[in-house]
């Protein structure tokens, strides 16, 4: 039976958040200072040091998904030309870690000013940080923004939220970064060097 709209209406659980400790915010910026200062370097060794080992992996799963979507349309050689990989990321002999420094420095490799064209904007503040219960810290961030054309002149805040989980003492990224922006690269990339797609198997 198709579910009617009543039925789909979406449900919300929640745990109470408990507000940062002075000693645990601290730990929280000097991460987010070191990743955005890798990811400004692209400096992808000192990066994934500083991201989850559960969100390397899904790093690699999201990518992997996206080459099963990519190999519809395009046969792998073609792939291999514009990820920089050999086969297909399930197939690779690499550890998640390795397979996310490979990655991010072929995107840098074929296009050098990604990273730094599309990196965080700054200055930011540190909005606000909770925590919840399975040891994860919620974090938004927000930075100034304006815009300025020939007839309108505005100005707004802009922000984005971050996870981060505790593991082993230390604060790591639990939100997976570039996966999805590259997979977009990718595909991008593709349809410039190849056309639309339309490979058959």
């Amino acid at each position: 039976m198709k579910p009617s709209r009543r039925s789909a209406k979406p449900t919300f659980s929640s745990s109470p958040p408990r507000s940062a400790s002075a000693s645990d915010e601290n730990r929280i910026i000097d991460v987010l200072n070191a990743t955005f200062d890798a990811e400004r370097a692209a400096d992808f060794n000192r990066l994934v040091l500083l991201v989850h080992p559960q969100t390397q992996h899904l790093f690699r799963d999201i990518l992997s998904a996206r080459t099963d979507e990519l190999l519809r349309s395009y046969p792998q050689a073609q792939i291999s030309v514009v990820s920089g990989l050999a086969t297909h990321p399930k197939d690779l002999a690499l550890s998640d870690a390795e397979f996310f420094v490979i990655t991010c420095n072929n995107v840098k490799t074929r296009h050098p000013d990604w990273f730094s064209e599309d990196s965080t904007p700054f200055p930011l503040t540190l909005e606000g940080t909770t925590f919840d219960s399975d040891q994860r810290a919620h974090v938004v961030l927000s930075w100034p923004e304006s815009v300025h054309t020939e007839r309108t002149d505005f100005n707004f805040v802009g922000s984005f939220h971050l996870f981060l989980k505790h593991e082993h003492s230390q604060w790591l990224i639990w939100s997976s970064p570039f996966a999805r922006r590259i997979g977009a690269v990718w595909s991008d990339d593709l349809a410039k060097l190849y056309g639309a797609g339309s490979f058959l198997r």
